[in-house]
């Protein structure tokens, strides 16, 4: 009988330490993967915070492919001078394809992720055709500079508030950012009116701006 339970006991411990083989590795990489339309470069460069770098190389078609170690959060990649904003998270399986040539305008995802990082490329557009040049924006008299930048920030939050099964930390801080790139816009006017507001065009600010 001693026998027999001892016996038992083995295969118990056995069958635990299969369990525990089984487990599955805990996710803490993503997978990035694309394909890069009259590129020139070699190198696809992450960066991120805390000193983050990766590099992926580019073959000869355009196409690259690599497993990323990293923590969820911003990240930018960049090829050669251009570069845009990533959001990556543990799990993600993301697939960009883009235009050298038309950097910013060509930039397409698919895949897991491909939602927040669509609203990161759509938004940096928004920015860039809504509030236009940076001299001339800066340039407007006070009322004219903040209707145009009220605007653009009720333009992106309402495009963030229509994405579809996104991940809630990345809305948050979203609207965080949309707040932040509004008030310090608000900050810098004073400054950077004085400085590219022409002589003639130039306009004293009112006592509540």
């Amino acid at each position: 009988m001693n026998k027999i339970c001892l016996a038992l006991a083995t295969l118990a411990v056995i069958a635990c330490k299969n369990d525990v083989q089984k487990e599955p590795r805990p996710i803490d990489y993503a997978v990035f993967s694309g394909t890069i339309t009259n590129g020139e470069d070699e190198v696809l460069k992450i960066r991120g915070g805390n000193g983050f770098e990766h590099e992926i190389e580019i073959d000869e078609a355009g196409k690259f492919a690599d497993t990323i170690q990293l923590e969820n959060g911003y990240y930018t990649f960049s090829i050669g001078r251009e570069r845009s904003s990533l959001y990556l998270s543990q799990g993600d399986n993301l697939q960009l394809t883009m235009n050298t040539e038309e950097f910013d305008e060509s930039i397409k995802y698919t895949g897991d992720g491909s939602v927040e990082n669509n609203y990161l490329a759509q938004k940096a557009m928004m920015y860039e055709t809504m509030n236009g040049k940076t001299e001339e924006l800066y340039a407007l008299a006070p009322e004219a500079f903040d209707q145009k930048t009220s605007q653009t920030k009720e333009a992106v939050t309402k495009a963030l508030e229509s994405l579809k099964e996104v991940d809630p930390n990345f809305v948050e801080g979203q609207k965080e950012d949309i707040n932040y790139s509004y008030l310090n816009g608000l900050m810098n006017y004073p400054g950077w009116h004085e400085y590219f507001a022409k002589p003639e065009t130039f306009t004293e600010l009112p006592e509540n701006f």
